[in-house]
C-alpha cells in the first residue's frame, strides 16, 4: 500500500467514525428532546449523515480493494 493509499484509508475510516458518532448524537438529541430543531429537521440531518456514511464506506471499500 502506498503512502497515498494509506492516507486515503485513514481519512475514510476517520470520516466513518465521525459520521457514526454524529448520527448517534442526533438520534439521542431527537430521542431525549435535547435539540431546539424540529423532528423533521433532525430526520433530514440523520438521512444526510447516513448518505455520507454510505459514501465513505464505499470509498473505504475501494481503497481496500486497491482501485
Amino acid at each position: 500500500m502506498t503512502a497515498l493509499q494509506d492516507k486515503l484509508r485513514n481519512k475514510a475510516f476517520s470520516k466513518i467514525s465521525n459520521i457514526t458518532v454524529k448520527i448517534r448524537d442526533i438520534e439521542n438529541d431527537k430521542k431525549y428532546n435535547l435539540s431546539i430543531l424540529e423532528d423533521e429537521q433532525l430526520d433530514l440531518m440523520i438521512r444526510g449523515a447516513k448518505r455520507d456514511l454510505e459514501l465513505w464506506n464505499y470509498i473505504a471499500e475501494l481503497v481496500e480493494k486497491d482501485i
